[in-house]
């Protein structure tokens, strides 16, 4: 009988310290929140610190991008080559998965979706490729094509040509 009247009294004791606890505020003092960069001031100066902020950056002046070509802008001479094999059904800069039995091609400037006449200086074969794909404008190469397109091309072997590249309107 001690025992469960000493177990009621401690259950009615915690009870009272739980409801106390819920009723006054932490002894604990909290930190005050600290102000954003956006809003601290300097204490000497008044003023805002000159650190960017995500307003500052939203207002800021924008790359220029890369001017794209249209069809019949262009005609380049110069290296191409073609995808590896590792490359075939991976995904390009259009969002399509690489096959490499398509005719299609990456270049840095001409619009996804575009198309281009692809001739091989070494022997006068053509081939007209739709454009998929980027890669960097500081290489060296002209166009990358699919393995088909350079088989047509006759590079395969090679691995690249020497290529003139005309771009075209979209075939019917």
């Amino acid at each position: 009988m001690k025992d469960r009247v000493a177990l009621v009294v401690w259950v009615f004791a915690l009870t009272a310290a739980a409801q106390q606890a819920q009723d006054k505020p932490s002894p604990v003092p909290r930190r005050p929140a600290r102000p954003s960069m956006a809003t601290a001031r300097s204490e000497k100066t008044g003023q805002s610190p000159s650190r960017n902020t995500k307003s500052d950056l939203t207002n800021a002046p924008r790359k220029s991008e890369p001017e794209r070509l249209r069809a019949g802008d262009t005609k380049e001479t110069g290296i191409a080559c073609f995808f590896s094999a590792s490359a075939n059904g991976g995904m390009t800069a259009s969002g399509v998965r690489l096959n490499s039995e398509d005719l299609v091609a990456g270049h840095p400037r001409l619009p996804l979706g575009s198309w281009a006449r692809v001739t091989n200086l070494g022997n006068g074969q053509t081939v007209d490729v739709r454009i998929v794909d980027r890669f960097p404008e500081s290489s060296k190469r002209v166009v990358n094509l699919s393995e088909a397109a350079a088989r047509k091309l006759g590079f395969v072997k090679a691995g690249t040509a020497q290529v003139e590249l005309e771009s075209i309107p979209i075939p019917n």
